[in-house]
């Protein structure tokens, strides 16, 4: 006789065949400019001619092809600079062989495809360390992960969150498993965005079996620096890069007043935001802090999957995030999972905020400020609680 699905199975089925065709909608049909894409079109475009994009030759490029675009007016006087580090050559004159246009379907069909990739590489490698997951939570995931509302935006944008995302996501299973490569891997996507990256790697140092991945990662990374070194010179490179994000925040999309975290506390506290370069040194600090408190517990399943989440959260609170960059949070939802209760309902709570953050800031009055980012800030305040929660349950008890 032929035997039935379980509704579980035909449930989780469908979740995740939603989500997949949620994605290939918004990554394949939509028709917006891509404007983040277009300035990693232009860098790659730059530095396949031998140029440098960290020069006035990447605002003058980015006016001249692109003229109506956000990339080409994103400031006063017009585009802004290129403000990332020098190993997303790796990254920028690949896509950049491409038409413009071409380029950035590719991009986001690709994004897509590695959100689900490493949606799926994250969720199996929990019952491997030890964690059981219900048949549910896989699907489940991967639908929160896509339609939280950071994730069409960074799509629509052609920002590289989903880089994000999915380095979380190995980074975590690199930890939980020790598998290095993979543990390597999510760390060089971390790196492309330093704020990101640079507190992972920190925390790396602290643990004797996460070494060996970060001098992977670190020597992957120098060698996509490499070319912009030896066409411009290395201080040259580094001199332009450390001048153009020191006028990061000069630029509206950048503003203090529209970013989360910490540095909404400190705008409504004393009226002045918390620079990226600030808020870096005490992420940094407090996520080797945790993983030397972690390191205690011996455990590569339990540290990993406790060290990521709370390496997420210490990142979404002390660094100043825009919107886009919150489906790097999406990856504590099933982290969570492996500890009790307390952990969960906060963990879900922060990322359940971010699947409609723009319904509930418009319940926010309009006299407490810019409801976006005080939305989101709540939304990194429950994620350090559940970090907090779980450092609590994951360290040796004493007595």
């Amino acid at each position: 006789m032929r035997q039935r699905l379980p509704f579980q199975d035909i449930a989780s089925a469908a979740c995740l065949a939603v989500a997949i065709a949620y994605l290939i909608a918004k990554s394949t049909f939509y028709d917006g400019e891509g404007g983040d894409f277009l300035s990693y079109w232009t860098a790659g475009r730059i530095w396949a001619d031998g140029g440098d994009p960290y020069s006035g030759r990447f605002m003058f490029l980015a006016r001249r092809l692109f003229p109506g675009s956000s990339l080409a007016h994103a400031g006063p006087h017009g585009a802004a600079p290129w403000f990332y580090p020098p190993q997303w050559w790796l990254v920028a004159t690949p896509v950049a062989s491409l038409p413009a246009d071409v380029a950035l379907c590719v991009w986001r069909a690709g994004n897509a495809l590695l959100l689900v990739l490493a949606s799926v590489a994250l969720a199996r490698a929990l019952p491997r360390a030890g964690v059981p997951l219900p048949g549910w939570a896989m699907p489940v995931f991967l639908v929160v992960a896509a339609f939280m509302t950071p994730t069409p935006m960074a799509l629509a944008a052609g920002q590289s969150s989903i880089l994000i995302f999915a380095g979380y996501c190995l980074y975590a299973r690199g930890l939980m498993l020790s598998e290095r490569i993979t543990l390597a891997f999510g760390l060089f996507l971390l790196l492309l965005k330093p704020p990101f990256g640079v507190p992972a790697a920190a925390a790396l140092l602290l643990l004797p079996h996460g070494r060996s991945a970060l001098a992977i990662a670190g020597t992957a990374t120098l060698v996509g620096c490499l070319p912009q070194f030896a066409a411009n010179g290395v201080m040259p490179t580094i001199h332009g890069m450390l001048a153009n994000t020191a006028s990061y925040g000069t630029y509206p999309p950048n503003d203090p007043f529209i970013l989360s975290g910490l540095n909404q506390i400190v705008v409504h506290a004393f009226g002045g935001g918390v620079p990226a370069s600030a808020a870096l040194l005490p992420c940094v600090v407090t996520s080797m802090a945790a993983a030397l408190l972690l390191h205690a517990r011996n455990d590569a399943g339990a540290e990993g999957g406790a060290l990521t989440l709370v390496l997420i959260a210490l990142t979404v609170f002390f660094m100043p995030l825009h919107v886009y960059d919150f489906v790097a949070i999406a990856p504590i939802a099933i982290l969570a999972t492996a500890f009790d209760w307390p952990v969960r309902v906060a963990a879900w709570l922060g990322v359940a905020i971010c699947l409609r953050p723009y319904l509930l800031a418009g319940l926010l009055p309009a006299a407490l400020g810019n409801g976006i980012a005080i939305i989101l800030t709540i939304a990194s305040l429950l994620a350090l609680t559940a970090a907090a929660l779980a450092l609590r349950d994951t360290l040796p008890q004493k007595g």
